[in-house]
């Protein structure tokens, strides 16, 4: 389907082709997230807010600084991490978690 405003076209799994099956419709946020250089991951967000393991501890488990552990952790970073996104060619519908 036509792009929804303020949407681009991104592939779900970045090894693969512009394909049927493999492109959705994302918001900016999203998309600068799905790059191969990214440390983090919605999952892994959610596994660093729950934690109750020291900064230090999950900076070395996760490769990443401590102003970004501080930041999931105060929400500053990765918030929205429950948004869905439609594949392309279905109707959008954001729903927020």
């Amino acid at each position: 389907g036509p792009c929804p405003d303020g949407y681009e076209l991104d592939r779900i799994e970045n090894s693969k082709g512009y394909v049927p099956g493999n492109c959705r419709w994302v918001d900016e946020t999203r998309q600068s997230r799905n790059r191969s250089y990214c440390k983090l991951d919605e999952a892994k967000a959610a596994e660093i807010r729950a934690s109750s393991a020291p900064t230090k501890e999950l900076m070395k488990m996760y490769g990443v600084s401590k102003s970004v552990i501080q930041k999931v952790r105060a929400g500053r970073a990765w918030r929205d991490c429950n948004k869905v996104v439609a594949p392309v060619g279905k109707t959008v519908h954001i729903v927020e978690d």
